[in-house]
């Protein structure tokens, strides 16, 4: 039987190859997991301390990495300044990602992604929007709980 042996250069180009695409997987696995601003059990109840104190509504966003409703609705709605500015006067805003909390997921019933719930300070139920919305249909849903409006 006999073996053939690659060249050197070849056998290089495989070693930096693979430690290339190793290390690019490395860092965006990394990047992904550290990049999530969601929200911890902990931090939720900071969130709805706050929302007592400042006399607020709770949005609470359950989403996941996986959705890509919730990814759409992230980009299109959440991260813009129209969305921003507005919820900033009435509401404190909290991310839960469903896969990483999964107790508040079974807390708030939540039974698919994305579904966004306006709570009162106290934990309650005000209103629950399941699905994708649109930015200004969901500005136009978020100033019907708006509590400084009336």
């Amino acid at each position: 039987m006999q073996y053939y042996s690659l060249p050197k250069i070849t056998k290089k180009l495989l070693v930096n190859t693979f430690t290339a695409v190793f290390a690019t997987i490395l860092i965006l696995v990394i990047a992904i997991s550290s990049a999530s601003a969601d929200e911890t059990p902990e931090s939720i109840e900071k969130i709805f301390q706050s929302a007592d104190t400042e006399k607020k509504l709770v949005i609470a966003v359950f989403s996941t990495q996986w959705c890509k409703w919730c990814l759409k609705m992230k980009r299109e709605v959440f991260e813009t300044d129209l969305f921003s500015n507005y919820a900033s006067g009435s509401y404190v805003t909290a991310f839960v990602d469903a896969d990483q909390s999964e107790m508040l997921v079974s807390q708030f019933k939540v039974d698919g992604f994305p579904t966004t719930l306006i709570l009162n300070a106290d934990k309650s139920v005000v209103a629950k929007i399941e699905g994708f919305k649109p930015l200004n249909e969901f500005i136009e849903i978020l100033k019907k709980y708006d509590k400084t409006s009336k």
